[in-house]
Parts: structure tokens; sequence; C-alpha cells
């Protein structure tokens, strides 16, 4: 899930620093919303303490269109992917029992397959049952999505649909 936000964040980073450049992913872009996003990134230190959805949010504006509806999928899934990647990342022990769940539970059980390892056990399903294959497969699908229809949304260029040498999708 780490790597799946990582992603949305360099795509969003490159994008705005291409528009400060004046080249790569940007192209495509009108002046009004290179311009726009150029001041936004200069002003904010380069995106320094922007929330990934923000900038995205801001690019979506910059662009002319309303920010995210943030209760619809993709963009409901990465925000509570967001959620756990910093849960993981900033990890602080606690203990969590069936009495006291950890709060990320009802956001994201159902999104995903459980962890198939923890089968059987009576573990509790945060975060026990909840990290494994599915939850990454979740990660990867809802940060694809959320790119896919940013990018035709403001009509930018996204190396990442680039097909490899094979003919692949990355």
């Amino acid at each position: 899930m780490g790597e799946s936000v990582a992603f949305l964040e360099a795509f969003i980073n490159e994008l705005f620093q291409d528009a400060a450049d004046g080249a790569g992913v940007a192209d495509g872009l009108s002046p009004d919303m290179v311009r726009l996003m150029t001041e936004y990134w200069r002003t904010t230190e380069q995106g320094k303490s922007v929330e990934v959805t923000k900038k995205y949010d801001m690019a979506r504006v910059f662009a002319g269109h309303p920010r995210a509806d943030a209760g619809r999928r993709p963009n409901e899934d990465v925000k509570y992917l967001v959620k756990l990647r910093n849960w993981s990342v900033h990890y602080r022990p606690r203990t969590v029992s069936e009495k006291d769940p950890h709060k990320l539970i009802d956001h994201v059980q159902g999104r995903f397959a459980d962890n198939a390892f923890m089968t059987g056990s009576k573990n509790t399903w945060f975060p026990d049952h909840a990290l494994g294959a599915g939850c990454a497969g979740w990660a990867v699908d809802s940060a694809r999505a959320f790119a896919d229809e940013f990018v035709t949304l403001v009509g930018c260029r996204a190396n990442y649909q680039i097909p490899g040498l094979l003919g692949e999708q990355p």
C-alpha cells in the first residue's frame, strides 16, 4: 500500500514540478493551468506539508474542474489508502480487540479480500486479517484508477501509461 501512495505522490509532484519547469508531463495543459500550478508550487515550497489528495484537488481546480468527490470511488478508496499508509509508516503500538477495534475497520473492511494466511485465526480483523495480498491488490487498483481518472480529466501526459518494451502496461 505504501508504494501505491508513493506513486500517487510522485506523479502529482512531477506534474507540478514540470509545470514550474515548463516541460514534461505538463505538456498539453492550458497556459492558465500551468501558471496557476507554478505559483501554487512555489508558494507551498514545492508542495511541502500539502496532503497528496489536496494536490490533486488543486490541479483539478486549476484545470477548471471541481475537486474530487471524496465519497465516490476511486477517491474514497484513495483517502483510506493514504490513511492505511500513514498508519503503517507512523505505527504506534496499541492493543486492539473486538471491544476496542481500530477505527479504520469501518472504512476498509469489505473493500478487499482478507489475508488468506489468517484464515481460521481468532485475531482481530485489523490489522491481521486486513493486511495481505487482497489489500495490496486493492491499493494498486485504487491508485491506478484514481490517477487514470485524473489524467483523463485534466489532459496531462502520463508516463506510467506508456507501454513497456514488451507492450505490457506497467
